[in-house]
């Protein structure tokens, strides 16, 4: 019954998994379309929107179904993925306070937005991609471990 329970935790966090680094992926990928001038801003700006929803969502499926695997919370690999996931949300609130910012500025050049701006986005993008790259890395290695 355990082994039950297991399987469907495991089968919720990596569902949380797919939507949420997908999504992630998605938003970044359509940035850097921005950033070389394929798609304008108000097309991020409003698939950024429908994204948030779903990697909040997910990374609340990953939390909640992450506590439900019993994880070994005195492993440093889970430490780190905790720091990591961590370290995910809150960067996540930066994400929509860049977001706010970019609807406020109203330009569609991504290279003439102000250089603090700019440099504010490149960090939270590549804090998002580290912080879920340490996430899945870990994971795999602790799903390998239990073999």
């Amino acid at each position: 019954r355990q082994n039950c329970k297991m399987k469907f935790a495991l089968l919720f966090h990596l569902i949380g998994f797919g939507l949420g680094f997908g999504a992630v992926m998605l938003v970044d990928i359509v940035g850097a379309l921005w950033v070389f001038k394929k798609v304008k801003a108000s097309q991020l700006i409003w698939l950024t929107g429908i994204a948030q929803k779903i990697i909040w969502g997910a990374i609340g499926l990953q939390v909640i179904s992450g506590l439900l695997l019993l994880p070994n919370v005195l492993s440093a690999r889970t430490k780190l993925k905790i720091f990591a996931v961590l370290i995910l949300i809150i960067n996540g609130f930066s994400l929509d306070v860049i977001r706010k910012q970019l609807i406020k500025i109203k330009q569609d050049d991504f290279w003439k937005l102000p250089r603090k701006f700019q440099l504010q986005s490149v960090l939270a993008i590549s804090i998002s991609q580290l912080g879920w790259w340490t996430a899945i890395f870990i994971g795999f290695l602790n799903s390998s471990s239990h073999k």
